[in-house]
């Protein structure tokens, strides 16, 4: 063999190796995306955790104070696939609302409504937390979805304040900035009005028309009239001293 064919031997077997290893790399990649597309789960096996806190605060006349004891529970409604698309759960799937759409704040609230009602009487799986002296009540390791927000209880400080309303978030929260998978919210505790003390009876004054206590009356005539015949006795032995 001469020494040209030996070059272009090599040169056709560095060749068909590069050829073989494109073609490799291609076909690995045509079979990631087959994976990732039949096996979303792989596609976010770096998910972040999603937490939930709720804030429970009083905020008046510019003083903050805390509301420790308010026990809550909350109700996963809706879960977020991989195309972040939001499909409603059991018990909830009869539920008249769609979280892939805009929702006004008054079709929230009677989403809330309603859906609370269904977890109520469902018996619907929770997830309970109480706040604390911060006024803290947390919840981590969250699937990604809907939750619906219901106070459940109130103890110490939180029970005089009404109970809050049902609420419906979104947990995580997808923003202009990004993705926020630590979501806090903050419900407003309101102070339940307080009861004006009634007034004691026994220390009223008397009013006109009031019934009169006759024996009194009966009591206080005989002492006057007995100092008037003991005025008049005196007298008349003054008179008969002086005569």
């Amino acid at each position: 063999m001469s020494k040209m064919e030996s070059t272009w031997k090599q040169m056709s077997t560095r060749v068909s190796a590069i050829a073989a290893a494109l073609v490799a790399s291609v076909l690995s990649f045509a079979l990631a995306g087959l994976c990732l597309a039949a096996c979303p789960g792989v596609a976010h096996a770096d998910d972040e955790e999603a937490t939930l806190t709720l804030v429970v605060q009083h905020r008046e006349n510019g003083v903050t104070r805390n509301i420790s004891g308010a026990q809550f529970a909350i109700y996963q409604v809706a879960s977020l696939d991989y195309g972040n698309a939001y499909e409603l759960l059991d018990p909830f799937t009869g539920a008249d609302v769609d979280f892939n759409g805009a929702l006004t704040a008054r079709q929230a609230t009677a989403a809330a409504q309603s859906i609370a009602r269904t977890a109520r009487t469902q018996d619907a799986a929770s997830i309970e937390a109480t706040s604390g002296n911060d006024g803290l009540a947390e919840f981590d390791a969250l699937s990604y979805g809907v939750y619906l927000v219901v106070q459940i209880d109130a103890s110490g400080v939180a029970e005089k304040y009404e109970t809050m309303p049902p609420f419906l978030i979104n947990v995580p929260q997808f923003t202009d900035d990004g993705v926020v998978y630590d979501v806090v919210a903050t419900p407003k505790p309101e102070l339940k009005p307080t009861t004006p003390s009634k007034p004691n009876p026994s220390k009223r004054n008397p009013q006109t028309g009031d019934s009169l206590d006759w024996n009194m009356v009966g009591a206080c005539a005989a002492i006057g009239l007995l100092a008037m015949v003991v005025a008049l006795y005196a007298a008349r032995k003054r008179r008969e001293r002086r005569e």
